[in-house]
């Protein structure tokens, strides 16, 4: 039998509130992940046990055991004491002289419940809230996974905790859903996420979108923890320098054990935070992910990515994009994502300052420096992403680079290749290299705002052509002149007659057709001519990640681009004797077979560019359907985004945008 533990409540009682989930009238299971449940060593069916439906709603016992049919009574109802409804916050930027308020956790009594609502505060649109916490939800526990981890168990929707601040604590059937898909298609691409086990639906009518009830459910989340930003601004601002280091102490033995290798452990923390917090967002940014409410109690310790209340994915590439109805000022606008995170980051250490030095310019200072090197570290993730989704070789150590280790604020690795000569120049040619694929990358998205282009459906077609041309030992992969004689130009412009098969995406049709006319093809032709250069210029081996694109905000000096601007034309150059983007000579094996580089480029291709996302209208489509009683398109969708890297038979209505039916795209967080 499952038994939790209570290791957040037992290190940090003042941030977690004892409260029981009221009952569920009618409890059965919508959708679950059974591979989710088996890394948590759980059998999938024993979920379907009433122990199982106990664990899903929240029915523990006090030895953190789900209730048997015969077991207590696990009805509704607080612990003795709340959590006060506001607390003083300083007006300072960085709060280090704030009054701690009086410690709120509830008194530890027997016979208390075992799960507990967490508290927290945090910004909120940029604007300071200092009373947040789990208002509908619940942390039932923690346990270790097969692969040794310790993982927090949660339940979304149970009804309200003292922490709901008038809300009904329920939640509604489609974004409970909604979350469950979401994480498992984030899983699926790579990217650290936060995981739904089972969506519950509870009998329990909600009202939400009209005068019509919706269907009421429960979400079992598992999570690395649920440990927050504004779990530390909860601490500093209402409780004190004690409960932060309290705090650091548990984050640290949590999650970055490697922190307290640091003089200052708590600046170790920050550390650790920002370098994940910089790998999460740039992963984020290639996917074309965009979170919509990036608020500082929804950025976790762990780096992993939490509540995907109003998220959403670009389809026509729009660095402004942003689709949740609250984010009116479009704040948390796709290509404002980086900046977003540095911000909250920063609010990390302001309320980590009290901890990292008593004198308070010496913290700030120490903590900037830190911060300093989150551009270094997000850029580094970003260029190791693009590179991989454009094929060519970077020849690093790619593990470093996850990390961010010896990362300057312009990405480069310095000394990190050894001492001499030799090293200096491998490092200067992977400095020189690293810059032309950046500028190469960021060319390319430009590229596809201009035109409108679709950038996951772009990244895939030229990943297929790449695999056609390894596979078949043909010269006809993207960036490749070509005799072929398949007419691709269908436009009825002035340019209908102009025949596109001598140009290089002439070649590839489901890419040359992503743009809308031959000027915008001969504009990519030229891009295309410059990936092929830096591809055959370029050491074996690629780094592996996904990152994404530099935040609009990135204001680089004009020296800075013009140095990237210019790097691929180095790179190519350094090399006289470098083949033609036809010459297919020194790329193939003496029977003709393609050569393991290529092979290698276009697998690697295939496993960082996805073929099927979590399209916004797709994923409308199966929540609507899911609402009245239809799972079949929504367990349909689920099933292409768990494998989302290949072409599925049947299923390539999936693979595009889906109907446009010329309205915006809007989405809402469900609360």
């Amino acid at each position: 039998m499952i038994r939790l533990q209570r290791s957040f409540a037992a290190a940090m009682p003042d941030l977690a509130v004892p409260h029981r989930a009221a009952p569920c009238p009618d409890p059965r299971i919508i959708a679950r992940s059974d591979d989710l449940a088996r890394e948590l060593g759980i059998d999938p069916s024993w979920l379907d046990t009433p122990e199982g439906l106990a664990l899903l709603t929240g029915r523990i016992r006090a030895d953190g055991a789900p209730c048997s049919p015969a077991g207590e009574d696990a009805a509704g109802g607080a612990a003795a004491d709340g959590i006060p409804r506001s607390a003083p916050v300083s007006s300072r930027a960085t709060p280090v002289d704030a009054t701690p308020g009086t410690p709120s956790g509830a008194p530890r009594l027997s016979g208390e419940p075992f799960t507990v609502a967490q508290v927290y505060a945090g910004h909120q649109f940029g604007q300071p809230n200092p009373q947040l916490g789990d208002g509908r939800a619940l942390l039932l526990g923690d346990l270790v996974d097969a692969h040794g981890n310790r993982r927090d168990l949660h339940l979304k929707g149970i009804g309200p905790t003292p922490l709901a601040r008038g809300g009904d604590g329920w939640a509604p059937l489609g974004p409970m859903l909604r979350e469950l898909l979401i994480g498992e298609a984030m899983h699926a691409l790579g990217i650290p996420t936060t995981r739904g086990l089972a969506v519950v639906e509870t009998g329990r009518p909600v009202l939400r979108r009209g005068p019509v009830p919706e269907r009421g459910a429960i979400l079992a989340r598992a999570a690395a923890s649920h440990l927050r930003v504004g779990s530390f601004q909860y601490a500093a601002w209402h409780l004190g320098p004690d409960a932060v280091r309290d705090l650091v102490e548990h984050a640290i033995d949590r999650h970055w054990p490697e922190a307290r290798e640091e003089p200052v452990p708590a600046l170790g923390l920050l550390r650790c935070v920002m370098r994940a917090q910089a790998h999460l967002v740039a992963q984020w940014m290639l996917t074309g992910f965009v979170h919509g409410v990036m608020n500082t109690d929804n950025m976790t310790i762990s780096g992993e990515t939490i509540d995907y209340g109003p998220c959403a994915f670009v389809d026509r590439f729009a660095t402004d994009a942003c689709f949740s109805s609250i984010d009116v000022q479009r704040r948390y606008a796709y290509g404002n994502q980086p900046g977003i995170a540095l911000w909250n980051l920063s609010r990390l250490a302001e309320a980590l300052l009290p901890v990292i030095d008593a004198d308070a310019d010496a913290a700030v200072s120490a903590a900037t420096a830190v911060l300093e090197d989150f551009e270094g570290a997000y850029l580094r993730a970003w260029t190791d992403g693009m590179a991989r989704k454009l094929g060519i070789a970077l020849g690093e150590d790619a593990d470093s680079l996850r990390r961010g280790d010896g990362a300057d604020k312009h990405g480069t690795t310095g000394q990190g290749m050894g001492a001499g000569t030799n090293a200096d120049d491998a490092s200067s040619a992977a400095t020189t290299r690293r810059a032309a694929v950046r500028a190469l990358g960021e060319d390319c998205l430009r590229m596809l705002q201009r035109h409108r282009v679709d950038l996951t459906l772009f990244f895939r077609a030229l990943t297929d052509a790449e695999l056609a041309a390894a596979s078949m030992g043909t010269g006809t992969e993207a960036g490749t002149n070509t005799d072929a004689n398949t007419d691709t130009d269908t436009d009825t412009d002035t340019d209908t007659n102009t025949n596109t098969n001598t140009t290089m995406s002439g070649s590839v049709p489901a890419l040359a057709g992503l743009f809308p006319d031959s000027q915008a093809r001969a504009e990519l032709d030229a891009w295309l001519a410059r990936r092929r250069h830096l591809i055959d210029t370029s050491a074996n081996g690629i780094a592996s990640g996904i990152g994404g694109p530099r935040d609009e905000g990135d204001t680089r000096s004009a020296e800075d681009e013009g140095h990237a601007r210019s790097a691929d034309d180095e790179a190519a150059g350094d090399q006289g004797d470098a083949r033609s983007a036809g010459d297919e000579d020194d790329t193939r094996e003496p029977d003709g077979s393609p050569a393991p580089a290529r092979r290698r480029s276009a697998e690697l291709m295939a496993s960082a560019n996805p073929v099927v996302i979590p399209r916004n209208r797709h994923v409308d489509a199966a929540l609507r359907a899911a609402e009245l009683g239809d799972m079949a398109p929504f367990e349909r969708l689920l099933a292409a985004v768990r494998d989302p890297f290949v072409h599925h038979p049947g299923l390539e209505d999936l693979e595009g945008p889906g109907e446009d039916d010329g309205t915006a795209f809007i989405t809402y967080c469900g609360t």
